[in-house]
Order: structure tokens, then C-alpha cells, then sequence
């Protein structure tokens, strides 16, 4: 007999919403928040979760943080929670082009797609 075990690491968005004038490129941007975990998996399917960890990202610059694990446990059950805007200031901005036609992403001054042709948008 043949026992499959595996320990894999997944994430999911969490449902919350909070749309704030972000201090860190000083654009209007949505709050993301994310859970990370590890998984133990037996012949594929997920049979325990552990080392949760959460993070909160803006979507319009991209500047990501970990929040605390009993706040990141309030959203996930749902909870009414509001995120300070300042824990990103300062942060790190990617400031990326993406091809909306094939999915290529890069960090130089294209105004067109290199793999396609197509125009870049800012990500």
C-alpha cells in the first residue's frame, strides 16, 4: 500500500473591501488582503491547514504588508475591520507594463508589447 503525503503552500484572497487614497503613490486604490498557508495534503487533498499568515495589498501600486494574524482572522470570519493606509507608506512601487493580449509583463519603458505588438498598459 502506497501513501501519498505532500506539503504544498496556496493563497486566497480574502472578501474585503475598503477603497482608500493610498499614502504610498497617492493614487485611489482598493485594499486586498490575502491569507498564505501551508497545506498537508494526503493522496491530493487538503487535510490540514497551518502557518497562516495575511497580507494586505493595494491594488493600484502594488505595495503589499503583512498584517497581524488576529486581524487577518477577523477578516476571514468576516468581521467588520478597517486598515490603516498608512502601513504602506513608503513602500516599495512596482511600477510594471503589462501586454492585456498575452500576459507579458515587464519593468522597461515599452510602450508596445515585444513578444506581440500589442500596447503595454500600467499594472
Amino acid at each position: 500500500m502506497f501513501l501519498i503525503m505532500t506539503v504544498t503552500e496556496k493563497s486566497e484572497q480574502l472578501d474585503f473591501h475598503q477603497v482608500t487614497e493610498c499614502e504610498n503613490c497617492g493614487r485611489v486604490g482598493a485594499v486586498e488582503v490575502f491569507m498564505i498557508y501551508r497545506c498537508f495534503c494526503l493522496f491530493f487533498l487538503p487535510v490540514w491547514k497551518f502557518d497562516r499568515r495575511y497580507y494586505a495589498k493595494m491594488n493600484c501600486c502594488g505595495a503589499a504588508r503583512e498584517i497581524p494574524r488576529e486581524t487577518g482572522e477577523a477578516i476571514r470570519r468576516g468581521e467588520e475591520v478597517f486598515l490603516d493606509p498608512a502601513m504602506f507608506r513608503n513602500l516599495p512601487v512596482s511600477h510594471y507594463k503589462e501586454c492585456p493580449v498575452c500576459g507579458y509583463r515587464t519593468e522597461e519603458d515599452f510602450d508596445y508589447c515585444p513578444k506581440c505588438g500589442n500596447p503595454l498598459t500600467r499594472g
